[in-house]
């Protein structure tokens, strides 16, 4: 078997119907199979509900977080590669052949990783939100010691090398793809970037939405960078004033909302992401558990 999807699920029943009804367009069944890992849904996924057409299975667990989730659904593999993707994404058709013909290529210890895109476009949150991480990407580069990753929800690894360096950090629920694609680096890992294979996330933000989602992003990026700094595996390799001059751009460009709107998103994406760093710290002075 080619392929093992790992999908790591909580309390989202329709979206995860959708994403596993995506998945097998324009491939054969007999390459891959489906792996759902149920993290604490109530009710429980029911395998039933998804028929036999589908090499579909599900794993229930406890709620860990979607790194233990994923790590969960990998011990549990059977494909020569692991592909992840999460439960409120589809996949466009032809995802799976495009990663196969990159997989035959590429070294196993290479991970691949493809393009993730909106659903709804006419959501300026999401927009705005989506600038930060394809700009720091954009600036860097992939290879051995630049701090590049891959989303875990559209991320390939072989299985072997994947168990062997341990999988995602289960200690985070928050950055585990950004810290796994760190590790990688580190044990001579390598990234290739697969064209046309691509991936719909499907949540959509409101403001709310918008702010805990970048206080979040702090949060994981102060656990980040505390591990990467103690291990000293990657630079950033870019500078900081050009960094943000670029998202400044690439926010004025968006043909969403009204100028001044897409400037307050800016301040508070900054403002967000510093209390989320802060609110760390502070568990961190304080002694307070993960």
């Amino acid at each position: 078997m080619m392929f093992s999807v790992v999908i790591p699920t909580h309390n989202r029943p329709e979206m995860l119907r959708k994403c596993v009804e995506s998945l097998g367009r324009g491939y054969p069944q007999e390459c891959y199979e489906i792996i759902v890992v149920d993290d604490g849904s109530e009710p429980p996924v029911d395998l039933r509900e998804y028929g036999e057409a589908t090499k579909l299975s599900v794993v229930h667990q406890a709620n860990t977080g979607p790194a233990g989730a994923r790590n969960s659904g990998a011990w549990r593999a059977s494909g020569k590669y692991l592909v992840f993707i999460d439960d409120d994404c589809s996949a466009m058709e032809g995802w799976l052949a495009k990663l196969e013909v990159a997989c035959l290529t590429a070294s196993p210890k290479t991970i691949l990783g493809g393009e993730l895109r909106n659903a709804d476009t006419e959501n300026l949150y999401s927009e705005v939100s989506e600038v930060f991480i394809r700009v720091i990407l954009d600036f860097q580069q992939a290879r051995q010691g630049n701090f590049y990753f891959f989303r875990a929800t559209n991320l390939v690894a072989a299985r072997e090398e994947f168990l062997r360096i341990g999988g995602f950090d289960e200690h985070l629920r928050i950055s585990e793809d950004r810290e796994f694609c760190d590790r990688w680096q580190s044990s001579c890992g390598e990234f290739q970037y697969v064209a046309g294979a691509i991936v719909i996330h499907h949540g959509g933000l409101t403001m709310r939405g918008f702010l805990q989602r970048h206080f979040a992003y702090g949060r994981g990026a102060y656990r980040f960078h505390r591990i990467r700094a103690r291990r000293n595996s990657s630079r950033h390799g870019l500078s900081s004033l050009a960094y943000y001059l670029r998202v400044f751009r690439e926010v004025v460009r968006l043909k969403r909302g009204s100028l001044p709107v897409r400037i307050l998103l800016l301040v508070l994406w900054q403002a967000a992401n510093l209390a989320g760093i802060i609110y760390e710290m502070g568990r961190d002075i304080t002694g307070a558990t993960q």
